[in-house]
């Protein structure tokens, strides 16, 4: 297949831009379904797009017999169109939608750092973005944050095709990028909630245009056409909703309003964001530092690309920390604006490394001791711990070795080997974190394997029921058999077939609201659910023998 449209969308070789793609295959898709059950938050989305594609009702989601209209249902729509072309509900087809939305993230940070600086910068910011600690996490995860991160990154980028060449463009290309650009704006509303994606691409945006005193600007964004388009886009879907219940319209608003107050939770300091992206941009941090301070000198005397990024990513931190509800993941939006930023601290440490008179002896002398004594840790570690093996007798190694190739590398002043090595130690990083560290730390697994348990003890002539609140998405998403999904116990009798034993999945300390039911037996228990107190908060499975009474019902 010809890659040709690739190098024009990027600026770049084909060459790079197949080492690109090639590398996201590898960070986002490598044992993308088999290295952990979904999270909390991704079984929210899983189970609503189930039960979305199996009730045919693909306008108002559900989690059992209650509505869940939290979240725009963009994303289960995607993931249940590809469960329904790709052979069913897994962890796979779930996470596929996002992990395509991060390699979409890739090439838009290519397209958009090509066009604000070079093609070396535009590259190089295509790789930091695709190797950074929220990219990799956000796009293995069925959430909609990367699918959100698209349409801004989007709309910037769109926005900046103009800003850079609208003296040579043509009434209709204007016109094009115009609706392209409000279209955006309008699926923001469509991925993750009210406003949010539309109000950070108007602040960054609308904020270039302010800080330049462009006026002009203002009357080439504006289009009827595509206000509409984009209108119409973003409230479709709410109308919709507000037509079956209109109690909607004031739940939006208390989601809205209570989570800028910080009511609903995540209520974080106002520094909080300050220690957040150092993190989630390592492991280029350093590099990031080491760039900063000139980038930020010509930010501050020329109203150029650096001026821009620093705009994008300063405002919508500010404006970020403004709300009392803080959670790391609302940051990333500005992230993609620090790519280039390390993208100059990798060439300002390349040229460092060309020009350099004095020896790097200290260098290729301090790895190899540095490896070796990590090496011997990590065989001493695997061989008195057994669930440290893997750590110690496979990857300690292979960084040690990169640790030496690097070094010699570095001796030998070559800059492209250096940077590959890098580059495989980032890559080797990511992949072992993800399939080995991931699954370790899987606080949904048990749980997991206790719904694989309830499917082979409940047959399938059976009544089965889930009951609980929004934690009901993930039996109604893992289990293959019908599962009736009621919020409360004490409805249970009005919901289910007339039976003299159904089978009830709650938490354990639901025992005492179904023993007025009827007789209880506990058949199955979870080892571990996630933020347990007690084993009474554990997943359970209860056999009920309703009362004669209710049983007749």
């Amino acid at each position: 297949m010809s890659t040709q449209w690739i190098e024009e969308m990027l600026g770049t070789t084909r060459g790079r831009a197949v080492g690109l793609i090639l590398l996201c295959a590898v960070l986002f898709f490598f044992s993308l379904g088999s290295n952990r059950a979904l999270t909390a938050h991704e079984v929210l989305m899983a189970g609503t797009a189930k039960q979305m594609a199996l009730s045919g009702n693909w306008i108002v989601p559900w989690i059992g017999d209650h509505t869940w209209l939290e979240k725009p249902p963009l994303p289960q729509w995607l993931a249940g169109i590809c469960a329904l072309l790709l052979g069913g509900f897994n962890e796979w087809t779930m996470r596929l939608p996002f992990a395509l939305s991060g390699v979409v993230v890739v090439l838009l940070t290519v397209r958009l750092m090509t066009r604000l600086f070079d093609a070396r910068i535009g590259w190089l910011s295509g790789v930091v973005q695709a190797t950074t600690v929220y990219t990799v996490m956000y796009a293995r995860l069925a959430e909609a944050d990367m699918l959100l991160l698209v349409f801004v990154l989007g709309a910037i980028t769109v926005f900046q095709e103009v800003e850079t060449q609208f003296a040579t463009l043509t009434p209709s290309e204007l016109q094009r990028y115009r609706l392209i650009f409000w279209t955006l704006l309008g699926l923001t509303n469509m991925a993750k909630g009210v406003a949010f994606g539309a109000v950070l691409i108007v602040f960054t945006c609308g904020g270039w245009i302010l800080l330049r005193w462009d006026w002009q600007a203002v009357r080439r964004w504006w289009s009827p056409l595509g206000l509409v388009l984009g209108t119409s886009v973003a409230v479709a879907w709410p109308v919709a909703v507000v037509i079956h219940d209109p109690t909607a319209l004031e739940l939006w608003k208390r989601h809205l309003f209570d989570r800028a107050a910080g009511t609903l939770g995540y209520t974080q300091p106002p520094w909080y964001y300050l220690v957040q992206w150092p993190l989630q941009m390592l492991p280029w941090t350093p590099f990031l530092l080491i760039a900063a301070p000139r980038s930020m000198l010509v930010a501050r005397n020329e109203a150029g690309s650096d001026r821009f990024c620093w705009l994008w990513f300063l405002g919508q931190l500010c404006l970020l920390s403004c709300s009392s509800g803080k959670h790391h993941h609302y940051l990333i939006y500005a992230l993609p604006a620090l790519s280039p930023i390390v993208a100059q601290g990798l060439v300002f440490a390349a040229n460092q490394l060309r020009d350099l008179q004095n020896s790097w002896r200290r260098w290729t002398v301090g790895l190899p001791i540095v490896a070796g004594g990590v090496l011997v840790a990590g065989i001493v570690a695997g061989s008195l711990r057994s669930e440290f093996r893997i750590d110690g007798w496979v990857f300690v190694p292979l960084v040690s070795a990169g640790c030496v190739l690097l070094a010699w590398q570095l001796a030998r002043r070559n800059v492209m080997k250096s940077g590959a090595v890098i580059l495989g130690l980032i890559v080797l990083g990511h992949v072992y974190s993800q399939v080995v560290v991931m699954p370790r730390v899987d606080t949904s697994a048990a749980d997991k394997r206790f719904l694989a348990a309830v499917e082979r003890t409940v047959g399938r002539d059976q009544v089965l029921a889930a009951c609980g609140s929004q934690e009901m998405a993930q039996h109604i998403f893992y289990l293959e058999r019908p599962v009736i999904g009621i919020w409360n116990p004490a409805d249970l009798p009005q919901a289910l077939p007339p039976s003299d034993q159904i089978y009830v999945i709650a938490r354990g300390h639901a025992r005492a609201e179904l023993a007025l039911l009827g007789s209880v037996e506990q058949i199955l228990q979870s080892t571990y659910t996630r933020r347990e107190k007690s084993p009474q908060d554990r997943f359970t499975l209860f056999r009920v023998q309703p009362a004669a009474s209710l049983a007749a019902k």
